[in-house]
């Protein structure tokens, strides 16, 4: 309908001037009822196989965001462990740049988190 409200009446064909006739009548007997046709392709996916994708992805983020952090605390003790931060100036420095770093991107992963697709019940 979009189309044909766009349209210039003088450029419509047979069809298109029926349809936009029915419509300003109000009468929608054009409608097909009882029949369908189904596009077939990539834009055809189901609202749940989306959800499931979108769900996966989630998943996957969040299990190498653990694996980072787990990472990131393991290079922190072994530093510590060898000296090269002796200090615990040093420690203490380097352990709120890394939370400040780790806090930050949660505050991005929680600010996009509403708009995750949520699974059809």
């Amino acid at each position: 309908m979009m189309h044909l409200k766009q349209k210039d009446v003088l450029d419509m064909d047979g069809m298109e001037f029926y349809v936009w006739k029915k419509w300003g009548q109000r009468d929608y007997s054009f409608f097909p009822v009882g029949c369908c046709l189904k596009l077939h392709g990539s834009h055809s996916r189901s609202g749940a196989n989306m959800a499931h994708q979108v769900h996966e992805l989630e998943r996957k983020v969040k299990g190498r965001w653990t694996n980072f952090t787990s990472k990131l605390n393991q290079l922190v003790k072994v530093l510590t462990a060898r000296g090269l931060l002796k200090h615990s100036r040093d420690i203490k420095q380097a352990y709120d740049s890394i939370i400040t770093e780790i806090a930050e991107r949660r505050r991005v992963l929680e600010t996009y988190a509403p708009l995750r697709l949520r699974e059809e019940e």
